[in-house]
């Protein structure tokens, strides 16, 4: 027998059970729930002392909670994320071979609601009084959305519910039996519940619980259509893309997906949409490639779908990443790769992913094939994503791909060096070569010299200027990004604020970041100063 279980044969020979001998046999008196729930707390005090945990009883019968047990040692704290293990604990005892035990929905919520790991354990007592199994049952997120469906299922039938009285049977599973019973058996059962992180464990039941909240405003809908078209443009709205519909309509009350017996309302015809949640909508990534050797582009990337009870020529799934669509239709099973409308005013995406969907495009040109790979966030652990192809080509780059393929390479490069790869801008800022495209050819030397004609408030009368700075502005999210150029040649006037330059070679400079509460030209001036300065000490006459 283990430490624990001595101490509480001990114990409960020094008057814990009240013991009668009838003839040769020794039985007990002590079999009132009562009496059994004071011998199961005290047990489990026992085993969590043998553990070295600390155990802090519930003032309070009411609680749904018996005791919250915490760590005593120091060496237990986490210093690099702060977290100390703290664990809700409701403890039961039985006689027999009972697999469940009742609770009341109060107890229950208390424990599931909590934010941290949360447990009901089950002491089995034989005839001696002496303990001989125990189990267990963790309520995490499986355990927890079973219980909260069984009382919605009960308030849907419209049952009156006390949550202090009405019961529910937990059921243990014999897989949870711990026959060895010790404090170190126990200690490394609640461990267990983390997954080796208490912080990520209470992050992720927070989040779980968050959902569980949305779903308590859901609503359920019986629709009828009269035309196909509208039945394609609802398949439409839940892949995204608002598409009007007219129907007739019985709405419902859903709460985690159970519909109320009555409906809240009754439309005979009307003109509406839908779209889904997007903080429901599974998030994962996409990876694209123009050859099994080749360059792989990975891209953020949610999944839409329709749903399962549409006729299959209207079933489809869309996985959506900032920069393109990829649509499978099920009738047809063909899968469409569709760019963004890169060019739209409000359109944003970092240059990571433009950088790696430019490139793409240029090898997908060349090549007969797309492939792809498709990995859902928080998936079963072990899967591995899926992998399809795309035969002939996807994407015709536009005219003057080349260059914007070099002005992606180097912000990306400038950004990156920033920390600044991840932040959102306007593709089109980038693919506005009149602006941009010098920026391709930045630090090369050019044979004929490169010329153009520029806007300048500057007058260069009686100097020969043969450096010229020019500045570029790449708009970020909540900050500017402003780039610096030197341009050496001859420049001349040509009419009053234009100019001219005949330039044989260039050189970048240097950046400066500047936050959106900033006035641009007061930022960048003093950095403008130095960059003259500089150049003059090499013996340029600076513009």
């Amino acid at each position: 027998m283990t430490d624990a279980i001595l101490l509480a044969r001990d114990a409960f020979d020094c008057g814990w059970g009240c013991w009668v001998k009838k003839g040769n046999v020794m039985v007990t008196r002590v079999r009132r729930s009562e009496d059994l729930g004071g011998m199961g707390e005290s047990f489990f005090r026992l085993l969590a002392k043998d553990a070295q945990l600390v155990v802090n009883c519930s003032t309070d019968d009411q609680a749904g909670w018996d005791f919250v047990v915490e760590d005593s040692s120091p060496l237990a704290i986490n210093y690099s994320n702060q977290s100390r293990p703290t664990y809700r604990i409701q403890v039961k005892a039985t006689m027999g071979d009972a697999s469940f035990v009742s609770m009341t929905y109060s107890s229950l919520l208390s424990l599931i609601q909590y934010g941290g790991p949360a447990f009901v354990f089950l002491i089995k007592f034989g005839q001696a009084l002496l303990p001989e199994s125990f189990n267990f049952v963790h309520f995490d997120r499986q355990k927890a959305i079973g219980i909260l469906e069984s009382l919605r299922t009960r308030e849907a039938k419209g049952q009156s519910i006390r949550l202090n009285k009405a019961k529910c049977s937990l059921r243990f599973d014999t897989q949870s039996a711990i026959s060895n019973m010790s404090g170190s058996e126990l200690r490394g059962y609640l461990e267990s519940a983390t997954g080796g992180s208490y912080l990520r464990y209470i992050e992720q039941k927070a989040k779980w619980l968050r959902e569980v909240e949305r779903s308590s405003n859901l609503l359920q809908a019986d629709i009828r259509f009269e035309r196909e078209a509208d039945l394609q443009a609802m398949a439409n709205c839940l892949l995204g893309f608002e598409t009007p519909f007219r129907i007739a309509s019985t709405l419902y009350k859903a709460p985690l997906g159970i519909r109320d017996q009555h409906p809240i309302s009754q439309i005979d015809s009307i003109t509406t949409t839908a779209m889904p949640i997007q903080d429901m909508l599974p998030r994962g990534f996409v990876r694209l490639r123009s050859s099994s050797y080749g360059a792989v582009y990975e891209f953020k990337a949610t999944f839409y779908s329709t749903s399962s009870s549409l006729p299959r020529k209207f079933s489809a799934v869309r996985v959506k990443a900032a920069l393109f669509d990829l649509i499978y239709k099920y009738e047809s099973q063909v899968m469409e790769l569709i760019p963004s409308d890169f060019l739209a005013d409000k359109f944003t995406a970092s240059i990571s992913e433009l950088r790696g969907f430019v490139r793409y495009m240029e090898e997908a040109a060349d090549s007969a094939l797309t492939l792809f790979e498709l990995a859902v966030e928080n998936d079963v652990i072990g899967n591995r994503p899926l992998s399809l192809t795309l035969e002939a080509p996807t994407i015709v780059p536009c005219e003057g791909h080349d260059l914007i393929v070099e002005v992606a390479e180097r912000l990306f490069l400038r950004l990156s060096s920033l920390g600044l790869a991840h932040e959102l801008m306007r593709p089109i800022d980038i693919f506005d070569l009149s602006r941009t495209g010098f920026l391709s050819h930045v630090g090369s030397e050019y044979d004929p010299p490169y010329s153009f004609e520029f806007a300048c408030g500057s007058d260069i009368s009686g100097l020969e200027v043969n450096a010229t700075i020019f500045n570029f502005l790449v708009k970020l999210e909540g900050k500017t990004l402003v780039c610096f150029a030197a341009f050496f040649g001859n420049v001349r006037k040509v009419s009053e604020g234009q100019l001219y330059g005949d330039f044989i070679r260039s050189e970048y400079l240097g950046e400066i970041v500047v936050a959106e509460s900033e006035d641009i030209e007061a930022a960048q001036e003093p950095y403008l100063e130095s960059l003259k300065a500089k150049l003059r000490r090499r013996g340029f006459v600076v513009m």
